[in-house]
């Protein structure tokens, strides 16, 4: 029987910070009872992760695709490592890289010059645009990219996630601007809600999604601003959102049944 699950690898925001890793998340699909039957789909790829993929002692020959949300280093600064491990684990299949249109030339040119020139893995790395509102099918999950205003300057494109596994509709913001890049939420009504408390303050979010009935609502990515307050701002916000089941403080490695 096919069991899905979210992992957070990192929850920090962009400052620096000992007791986090950087932004990222990983779908995983389990197909069969066998723990060797798994296909894993990246989001973002900020420092850290690999480290705790390890950790969970998570094959890195299970990724069947990497999605970046936007360039920011924060979230995109692992990359190469990623991509050596798994040349070095033996995978000889297919490994897809999604990111906005912007970052592809600057990838390849990256990985080249780190002797991982995409043309020369004993893998195929195909890199993808992400484009508004095409879908991205790939290890068991659907991943709706739409595009947010937080790195729109200078024809950038930043974006957010509606995933879709087998059970449940999630919400991934990213990193934003303010609550305008929240809209999708109320006329897509997910279960479950990841949103990041750097660049929205906890009332972008209780306006925002006062009227949202959530199962689970994960605070993320939380600002140096927000950080030494975030235990009261979690209780204020259970108050302001009682329609929402359950709001939680994301951390590192925590894993969430989907």
């Amino acid at each position: 029987m096919k069991k899905q699950k979210l992992i957070f690898l990192g929850t920090g925001a962009g400052d620096c910070s000992s007791d986090r890793a950087k932004t990222s998340l990983l779908l995983l699909t389990k197909n069969t009872g066998s723990d060797e039957d798994v296909e894993g789909v990246l989001i973002d790829a900020g420092d850290g992760c690999v480290g705790n993929l390890s950790k969970l002692k998570i094959c890195l020959l299970s990724l069947r695709a990497i999605v970046i949300s936007h360039g920011h280093s924060d979230h995109i600064c692992s990359l190469p490592l990623i991509i050596q491990c798994i040349a070095l684990s033996g995978n000889k299949r297919l490994v897809e890289l999604h990111c906005p249109q912007y970052l592809k030339e600057p990838i390849t040119n990256w990985l080249k010059t780190l002797s991982l020139n995409p043309d020369n893995l004993p893998f195929e790395l195909k890199i993808k645009e992400i484009i508004q509102d095409k879908s991205i099918e790939v290890g068991g999950f659907k991943i709706l990219p739409h595009e947010t205003k937080h790195d729109s300057s200078n024809g950038r494109q930043s974006f957010g996630f509606r995933i879709h596994s087998e059970k449940e509709k999630i919400f991934y913001s990213s990193d934003v601007v303010g609550p305008e890049d929240l809209r999708l939420i109320e006329t897509n009504m997910p279960g479950i809600v990841i949103v990041e408390l750097a660049h929205l303050a906890p009332s972008d979010i209780s306006e925002t999604l006062k009227n949202a009935v959530l199962k689970k609502l994960f605070i993320t990515h939380i600002g140096k601003e927000y950080y030494e307050n975030r235990a009261e701002i979690l209780s204020d916000l259970q108050i302001a959102l009682a329609k929402a089941k359950e709001i939680i403080e994301a951390t590192d490695l925590m894993e969430v049944e989907l």
